[in-house]
């Protein structure tokens, strides 16, 4: 039978590790500075990717650009620049390989990520969330919705 004393010494040693792991600059913050969210965002086959699919409107198919050799690598600096590139194979209007530099601008408002670059990709028309470091962007263009979340690595 557990003490009073045993039951309370357990509990303030799991606070005091919770604290502990609040405290790594990962942890959710409700309102980010733009120090806790910089870093370096990477989708590279299965390494630093959550997710990076299209879908069309009326349509059960789902691609994921991953898969298929896409690759996202992008670096949010504190100072409020970005740096990085994106490929996607075969996704260019003429059919073929889509390949922009992401230099540019990125600000953070109320714990979203606007991007501002002059390279013409969906991702400077798509506002991401920030939560624990994964910044996650779904938008709809036309009829086609694209999702991509990344995990800051």
């Amino acid at each position: 039978m557990r003490t009073t004393k045993t039951v309370m010494g357990t509990l303030v040693l799991a606070a005091t590790v919770a604290a502990g792991a609040c405290d790594d600059g990962t942890s959710l913050d409700l309102d980010p500075s733009m120090a806790v969210v910089a870093g370096a965002y990477t989708a590279e086959g299965s390494f630093g990717t959550i997710q990076f699919t299209t879908t069309t409107a009326g349509s059960p198919e789902v691609t994921d650009w991953l898969a298929a050799g896409a690759s996202l690598v992008m670096t949010l600096s504190q100072d409020g620049t970005t740096s990085g590139r994106i490929f996607i194979p075969g996704a260019d209007e003429d059919g073929g390989d889509f390949d922009e530099d992401l230099v540019g601008t990125w600000s953070l408002d109320d714990g979203v990520v606007t991007l501002d670059q002059p390279a013409d990709t969906f991702l400077r028309d798509m506002p991401f969330s920030y939560a624990n470091g994964v910044l996650t962007g779904e938008e709809t263009f036309s009829d086609t919705t694209i999702r991509v979340v990344l995990q800051r690595r």
